[in-house]
């Protein structure tokens, strides 16, 4: 087993206030737009997106009245079916408050893709919007198990004013 250095996701950000800055005046904007967050191993990237998915919890003021934080490098969906099947349930938990249908339409998970939109379309109605945190998404991109489809449905459904992706 590989030996992995220990480190904690609540640790404080030091250093990053200008990245921190830069992705709340991105997601406060009047149109905000999907983001990446690149760089080296071990950086501190899955601190900065955890600080951000809390900071944006908290701000009551935010159009982005749900936040979900997706670890993929550490549940890495082996399929596109695991992949959108994963991305309901992790969507659906965060509803359950706000939305008790999309969050049953979510839970059966009938046709993962077409509920996903289906949801989205309801959620952009109710100016409900959401933001997916998604950390690790290079072991996904790298597997090789999902295919130009999945990618070409995940562009779809960022098109929806309701979802943001960082």
């Amino acid at each position: 087993m590989p030996n992995f250095p220990i480190f904690d996701l609540n640790a404080p950000v030091i250093g990053r206030a200008d990245v921190i800055r830069m992705l709340r005046n991105n997601y406060t904007s009047i149109s905000p737009a999907h983001l990446s967050l690149v760089g080296p191993r071990f950086f501190g990237k899955s601190v900065l997106l955890n600080a951000v998915a809390a900071e944006m919890e908290k701000d009551k003021s935010s159009k982005f009245k749900i936040v979900v934080f997706w670890d993929l490098g550490h549940q890495t969906p082996a399929s596109n079916e695991d992949f959108l099947n994963t991305m309901c349930k992790e969507i659906s938990l965060k509803l359950l408050a706000v939305d008790q249908d999309c969050f049953e339409i979510l839970q059966k998970r009938e046709n993962p893709y077409s509920d996903l939109r289906a949801v989205f379309g309801h959620l952009a109605d109710q100016n409900i919007n959401i933001t997916m945190l998604w950390d690790g998404c290079d072991k996904p991109l790298s597997s090789g198990k999902l295919t130009k489809n999945l990618w070409d449905q995940l562009r779809e459904l960022a098109q929806s004013p309701s979802l943001r992706l960082i």
